[in-house]
């Protein structure tokens, strides 16, 4: 709020404080995402492995930290909440983005596009509203599915022991898919993931 001028409403404020209080009353041993008793925790993400056993978290080096401090002090990782089916949490980082000349060259969407498209036109709208930002051929996607999702749901990605799997697929292809007919489910976003 103080130095980048963006107002937040006592509701944002609540929200925000409840998210650190989170964070320090469960600590990082012990704070995980809902849904699925084998979530990890913040401590044993921060702590993993890629496929090559290297740690890539923005904790795991002090490089990596000062990258992503150093993106957020320039305002260019930004935070979403809100219904990205809806008429303005992306809109208005689009237009954001635009008074500023900027490009929307990585979102990362993690795995809420599964949940979008189970909610009927949700997830068209979401792909409508990604389609107004400022998009280049740099602009990415980064995806997140688990070994049992996409088990359970049929999707086509290699073989792995990892139990989640992160992957990027170019926004513009994506958007092309969905216009062509290429892609009509979620299932169809990883075809060719690797």
């Amino acid at each position: 709020m103080k130095d980048h001028g963006f107002p937040l409403t006592d509701t944002d404020k609540a929200d925000v404080g409840r998210m650190m209080n989170a964070f320090r009353t469960a600590g990082p041993n012990s704070l995980k995402g809902f849904g699925d008793a084998t979530n990890p925790t913040y401590a044993q993400l921060m702590a993993a492995t890629d496929l090559a056993g290297n740690q890539q978290s923005y904790l795991a080096t002090e490089a990596n930290f000062k990258i992503v401090k150093d993106l957020e002090r320039q305002n260019l990782i930004v935070p979403l909440v809100g219904d990205f089916a809806g008429d303005k949490a992306i809109a208005g980082i689009g237009q954001y983005l635009k008074e500023h000349s900027a490009i929307a060259n990585v979102f990362y969407v993690s795995n809420v596009e599964r949940y979008l498209w189970e909610q009927g036109d949700h997830g068209k709208q979401f792909y409508a509203n990604v389609a107004r930002l400022p998009l280049d051929s740099s602009s990415t996607f980064v995806r997140a599915v688990t070994s049992d999702i996409s088990v359970r749901l049929g999707i086509p990605i290699p073989e792995s022991k990892a139990k989640w799997r992160t992957f990027l697929f170019s926004i513009n292809d994506c958007l092309q898919g969905l216009t062509s007919g290429r892609i009509q489910s979620y299932r169809d976003l990883f075809v060719g993931a690797k």
